[in-house]
């Protein structure tokens, strides 16, 4: 099951009393002024929550105002052990939702009430966890109002449903609901299904522009592809903000985020399970935090990656400055594609006037001298910027498939090519009857007696674009050599 955790902002007051305030951060023996120094750094905490604190828990959904998952815990217990880091650090986000969805692993249920079961115990802890911090913790029934469900299908199957799930209502409601200067951080751990929904959904009722205003308002870091929702929402959504590792389908080795779960070579000191029995699975959440199997809590960079510790790049919406959740360059293949002149196009190649992709064929003569023309050759990136080198031109002979088993022929001349035209016209000396053709036995029950075979070569003529990356496009064309007469035959 994929829980999916939203964070609305709501306001967190301090404590009630200095006398509280000054026991938590240790204040009582510090001076008059840095004790001033101290809660105006409290207070400027606080306000930075209240602008980046929501945390999507739909397998995957996050935003840098508030914070929202969706994720698959019952049957992942890395997702599980998240799941409680996420609620110990509750107070630096304001999670507006948790919402259940599948994934990869768990394809066809959604399991709402393993979250609940978790947050069941919360009231057990929540005072202590109080005492400790700045800023009050979300309450249990608060939790429990935010913990919603998604279709129990897998990936784009869910636009199959013929209503919306209470998942994807909760996050465009939460989205709507936003400060015109807040965002909404999505945390995907498993499929990101919900989140698929939610925005084919505002944008089959909503202008493009109010649609575009929803999808800026989103800022998505998901634990890899877990399902082919998370594809179909780069391709549909290239603008929105998706932070994703992506590598083959579960080559999890290959992804950025394994770098908190420790890998082959790394630190394990802090994530094997002796530490975790001695530190993690002690209290009324102890049990809710399973032994280790597969990894350790997998999912928590994602909302790593916005916790306000003063190195996190992702409360300043700066991915690639890096921090506890990674470092993520931009890779954006749209925006090649915004204006004709920022991308690298096909050149359209042409032999003797003939274009296009099939190939062309000649029947030639021994010692014979044929031209080929490239001179129609063009390139439809001429003359934009970035563009200047022009094409390239190469003629080559392709032998092997000339060599055939069914004609015995083991010898393939070498082809001459005399350029002109800065390559763009080449002729070939057709080699000798000596060298292209040689006498084979036809089969005897035919009665043919002996023939000549005679080769055929291939010329690939190759035209190197002029964009950035190169685009190479070929034109093949085959010679085929007349088989000259046999002593004693006669022409017909």
């Amino acid at each position: 099951m994929a829980p999916a955790i939203a964070l609305q902002q709501k306001s967190r007051p301090f404590y009630p009393n200095r006398q509280s305030l000054e026991a938590s951060w240790g204040l009582r023996s510090l001076p008059h002024s840095i004790s001033k120094a101290k809660q105006s750094c409290l207070r400027f905490a606080e306000r930075h929550l209240l602008t980046s604190s929501l945390i999507d828990a739909i397998e995957g959904h996050f935003t840098a105002d508030r914070e929202e998952l969706i994720n698959n815990i019952t049957n992942e217990p890395d997702d599980s052990m998240s799941l409680v880091r996420l609620l110990l650090h509750s107070d630096q986000y304001n999670i507006t939702g948790i919402v259940a969805t599948t994934s990869y692993w768990l394809n066809s249920t959604v399991r709402p009430e393993a979250i609940l079961n978790t947050t069941n115990v919360w009231d057990q802890v929540l005072d202590k966890l109080n005492l400790h911090s700045a800023v009050e913790f979300p309450t249990k029934a608060y939790l429990k109002s935010i913990v919603k469900a998604g279709h129990p299908v897998y990936g784009t199957d869910v636009f199959k449903e013929k209503t919306l799930s209470e998942g994807a209502k909760h996050l465009i409601d939460v989205v709507d609901g936003l400060p015109e200067d807040e965002m909404l951080h999505v945390g995907g751990w498993g499929g990101v299904q919900t989140l698929a929904e939610a925005l084919k959904y505002v944008r089959s009722t909503r202008k493009p522009q109010q649609t575009d205003d929803f999808v800026s308002k989103l800022r998505l870091y998901t634990i890899s592809d877990q399902d082919n929702a998370g594809p179909w929402i780069r391709f549909n959504f290239p603008r929105l903000h998706y932070i994703a590792s992506i590598h083959g389908f579960n080559a999890y080795t290959e992804a950025t985020w394994t770098g908190f779960s420790g890998g082959v070579g790394s630190d394990t000191s802090l994530t094997n399970q002796e530490y975790s029995t001695k530190n993690f699975q002690i209290g009324p959440l102890g049990p809710y935090y399973p032994d280790i199997r597969y990894s350790m809590e997998g999912d928590t960079p994602t909302f790593l990656h916005t916790m306000v510790n003063g190195i996190n790049g992702g409360p300043e919406d700066h991915p690639e400055w890096g921090g506890w959740g990674g470092r993520y360059d931009l890779v954006d293949p749209s925006r090649q594609t915004l204006h004709y002149s920022a991308g690298s196009h096909s050149p359209i190649v042409s032999v003797n006037n003939s274009c296009g992709s099939n190939h062309i064929s000649y029947t030639v003569n021994p010692l014979e001298t044929i031209t080929l023309s490239g001179l129609s050759t063009y390139d439809p990136d001429e003359g934009l910027p970035g563009h200047s080198n022009g094409l390239e031109y190469s003629w080559w002979q392709y032998k092997e498939p000339s060599a055939t088993m069914d004609t015995g022929v083991q010898h393939i001349p070498t082809l001459n090519f005399t350029l002109s035209e800065r390559g763009k016209v080449a002729s070939v000396k057709i080699p000798s009857a000596e060298e292209a053709c040689i006498p084979v036995q036809a089969d005897a029950n035919v009665g043919m007696g002996i023939q000549k075979t005679c080769q055929q070569y291939h010329v690939i003529f190759e035209v190197k674009g002029s964009g950035e990356p190169p685009i190479r496009r070929y034109k093949r064309v085959i010679l085929k050599v007349r088989s000259p007469l046999l002593d004693g035959e006669e022409e017909v």
